[in-house]
């Protein structure tokens, strides 16, 4: 900061002018204490002198200890005799680029990043954005509104700039100032106007990546960049093995480019194909390696993108993107401040920087990438902003042979609704629920997990939207564990419940809100500010058979109570033994093997006897018209039925 600068010295120049003054009139010997006190503030001024720089010389040494107005002559002597001037400017960024990242320490609990903004200036130099904490939060909001677009929007920004004088190699002595030709290097970043934030969204402002659009469907071309800096760091892979790592192009089975084509079914797949011809500049398939000039221990990341960049566009003869859908920079580490991230990639943009060994972690790739698709983060039950381990957009699988996860529903219904891909059609049906607000209504599905989305035959359903009226919704799903998503982390086989906002159709952090197993039910209070209730009730999981499924029930309010049947029956029917109407003619007789245990259902059968017995009479076993339990009590008796039971209280004899 310039004005701190200038502050300073100002102040050291009036200490040094009273010092001196005092020592020449000979105060100090008039006032001891004065002359003890300046001699102990000439000495720590000559010690902070001695640590000074100014244009990298040390002009201290060269001005005599009673001649300290020499120091403000000597700097202004070495200011005009430089050949630059900087200057603050207003400038309006090509694009604005929202990036985000995934903490290298998240597998352990680490801290957590917002998102960042980056201001492309020129083409290849990208500068992060840096404002008040109000304004970075605002443009944060305005990020997953949806009315800041990445790599579309763009505003004014503050930038200092640096002006070169033409004499340093110009033929005549005019001394006119030009703009150096990259001059937002000599920066560590841009800063927001103080105020409030004004985007400018206009179809014009996005020149950078004129002709890109993320692409979600087909082969999708990807470049991988080794880069090795001047002093000979790079990851230690070969080309060979990193190509394998991404691409399985030498048989290694979990790798980013399968976990994509398994997640989509096929739909989408990265590829090291492309549509021009570079084979004779790549090291492997899909693989090329350059070297920058600068050190990446001693520069910025917009330094290490803007070489590595140029470097790739220099071998190619062709500008970035290209032809590549995503570029993925692989660097050695990260050094200095701000390296707590394992990768970064822009979002909704081509661009992804992986350091150490984190390219070769498929769940990091898939995640990053994400990015670049406009996915955001998800985070758990905690509120963190990754900490849902359900799915690729929280905390992802962090191995070389780990990567069989896929999206959360919150996000599978952003490809399916919001972009139209993936899962739109098919016999797996993604629904939005409208309860309404009066009450009484009930949403019964069997609800099948998106890793069998190709396997379901009725209709099924994959993701339940539930309609808040508000952006802010809630969506189910059934986190099956198999195949694709067979190494999740979280809530395998288990009802899973999301919260988003922007109605699930862009750019949105999603917040796991329940998961359930069966029998277990999960209440949002209060819904749609009616004071009643809305419950989701797990009824069933049943992944014994293909494709496993979750039955459950969603009720808002009362549940109605279900309508009694057509033809209710007015008496009971099978908790006591109906009795036979006597007949006129006698009864036939007895088997010649009676069954050795009687039924419960039917009167029990009396032993036979020689000759068969002829006619009604007591004693027969059968309660007849003219006998009563009074005078017939072995044929007849009083029996008290319980309706609502089902049985009676007394046992008969027959």
């Amino acid at each position: 900061d310039y004005s701190t600068v200038n502050y300073l010295f100002t102040t050291f120049k009036m200490i040094l002018r009273l010092t001196s003054v005092l020592a020449a009139t000979g105060l100090a010997l008039l006032v001891p204490s004065i002359s003890v006190g300046a001699q102990k503030l000439q000495r720590s001024t000559a010690l902070d002198r001695q640590k000074q720089k100014i244009d990298g010389e040390d002009l201290s040494s060269a001005i005599p200890s009673n001649s300290r107005l020499l120091l403000h002559r000597k700097k202004k002597a070495q200011q005009k005799k430089q050949l630059s001037r900087r200057k603050l400017q207003s400038s309006q960024c090509i694009t604005i680029i929202a990036i985000d990242s995934i903490s290298d320490a998240m597998n352990d609990g680490g801290e957590e990043n917002d998102e960042d903004f980056l201001c492309e200036l020129v083409h290849g130099v990208t500068l992060p954005i840096q404002g008040t904490e109000e304004q970075m939060k605002e443009m944060r909001a305005m990020l997953h509104a949806d009315t800041l677009l990445s790599n579309e929007s763009t505003l004014e920004v503050l930038q200092e700039i640096e002006m070169i004088d033409e004499m340093a190699g110009a033929d005549d002595d005019s001394g006119a100032l030009q703009l150096a030709e990259f001059p937002s290097l000599l920066q560590s970043a841009v800063f927001l106007p103080p105020g409030n934030v004004n985007l400018i969204n206009s179809s014009d402002g996005r020149k950078l990546n004129a002709g890109f659009k993320v692409q979600y469907e087909g082969k999708s071309p990807v470049l991988v960049v080794k880069v090795t800096d001047k002093d000979g760091l790079a990851i230690e892979d070969n080309a060979d093995h990193i190509s394998d790592k991404v691409f399985g192009t030498s048989g290694d089975e979990i790798n980013p480019a399968q976990g994509f084509k398994d997640c989509s079914f096929g739909k989408f797949e990265l590829t090291n194909e492309y549509s021009v011809n570079i084979e004779d500049k790549l090291s492997a398939p899909g693989v090329i390696e350059v070297s920058i000039p600068i050190s990446i221990q001693k520069s910025s990341q917009s330094e290490i993108r803007a070489a590595a960049q140029k470097a790739v566009e220099d071998k190619l003869d062709f500008e970035l993107p290209g032809p590549f859908q995503q570029v993925m920079f692989l660097v050695e580490n990260c050094y200095g401040d701000g390296c707590g991230w394992a990768a970064y990639a822009y979002i909704r943009g081509w661009l992804s920087i992986y350091k150490q060994d984190n390219y070769l972690k498929p769940g990091v790739v898939l995640h990053e990438i994400g990015h670049n698709l406009g996915f955001a983060h998800s985070g758990g039950l905690d509120r963190r902003t990754y900490s849902d381990h359900t799915g690729l957009m929280g905390n992802p699988l962090w191995g070389d042979d780990m990567g069989k996860m896929c999206f959360n529903p919150a996000k599978n219904f952003q490809l399916a609704v919001g972009n139209n891909v993936w899962y739109n059609d098919g016999p797996g049906k993604i629904i939005t629920w409208d309860s309404g607000e009066d009450g009484g209504t009930v949403l019964d599905t069997k609800m099948v997990g998106i890793a069998e989305f190709d396997k379901i035959t009725e209709n099924n359903n994959v993701v339940v939207k539930l309609e808040t009226g508000t952006d802010k919704d809630y969506f189910v799903g059934f986190n099956r564990a198999t195949g694709p998503t067979s190494q999740n982390r979280l809530a395998s086989d288990l009802v899973t419940i999301y919260e988003a906002g922007n109605n699930g159709m862009k750019y949105s952090t999603s917040f796991l809100n329940a998961y359930l197993a069966e029998g277990e039910s999960h209440t949002l209070s209060n819904w749609r500010g009616t004071k009643q209730d809305l419950t989701i009730r797990v009824l069933e999981i049943n992944v014994g058979v293909v494709p496993g499924y979750a039955h459950i029930k969603i009720v808002f309010g009362d549940e109605p109570t279900p309508p009694p049947a057509n033809n209710p029956t007015s008496e009971p029917t099978t908790a006591t033994p109906t009795t036979p109407q006597p007949t006129d003619e006698p009864t036939l007789p007895p088997t010649n093997h009676p069954t050795s245990e009687p039924t419960t259902a039917s009167p029990t059968t009396p032993q036979p006897t020689e000759q068969p017995v002829v006619g009604p009479f007591c004693g027969d076993g059968i309660c007849d018209l003219h006998e009563s339990p009074k005078d017939c009590n072995t044929d007849c008796i009083v029996v008290d039925f319980d309706a609502k039971k089902g049985k009676s209280d007394a046992e008969t004899n027959g």
